[in-house]
């Protein structure tokens, strides 16, 4: 049920933003959010899935990975 919840959150936090997240901000939103605070398996396996189904796209960088949400990642949070 949590794991979801946090899936469902990391959706609504990138269809917020214009361009990719760094995964470490992504974090920081997410335990914004959450109590008890998102662990990073938690945030793995959240992100993982989504990428997995494709509603999201990770790019990498320098810094760490950043992700950004897919058309089919907008349709799965507005269904």
């Amino acid at each position: 049920m949590r794991l979801q919840e946090i899936t469902t959150e990391i959706l609504r936090q990138l269809a917020a933003w214009d361009s990719p997240a760094d995964e470490a901000v992504l974090h920081q939103q997410l335990n914004n959010r959450f109590s008890p605070e998102v662990t990073y398996v938690e945030l793995g396996e959240s992100l993982t899935l989504l990428h997995r189904n494709r509603f999201i796209n990770r790019f990498d960088n320098i810094k760490g990975p950043r992700w950004s949400i897919t058309d089919k990642g907008r349709a799965e949070l507005h269904a």
